[in-house]
């Protein structure tokens, strides 16, 4: 097993022991670049229009998105067919 900050066996016992399942992906793949840039886009989006509903400054920026990236680090989405 590959020994790292993320790849070592005790991080592996630890995620297997607390129901944790992990996906490790390939760095720089095209395919998986484009999941990244579509996920990165919806994002923008959702911050977007929360602006636009709620009429909020441009100082707030950061913070939606911060906002966003944590609701959507929080909920399971399964692909519908």
């Amino acid at each position: 097993m590959i020994e790292g900050e993320f790849c070592s066996n005790k991080f592996n016992e630890f995620c297997e022991n607390h129901g944790i399942k992990r996906l490790l992906r390939v760095p720089r793949s095209p395919q998986q670049n484009k999941v990244i840039k579509k996920k990165n886009k919806n994002i923008l989006n959702i911050a977007r229009n929360m602006f636009k509903i709620k009429k909020m400054p441009k100082k707030f920026w950061d913070e939606a998105i911060d906002y966003v990236f944590y609701l959507s680090n929080r909920f399971f989405y399964e692909r519908l067919e």
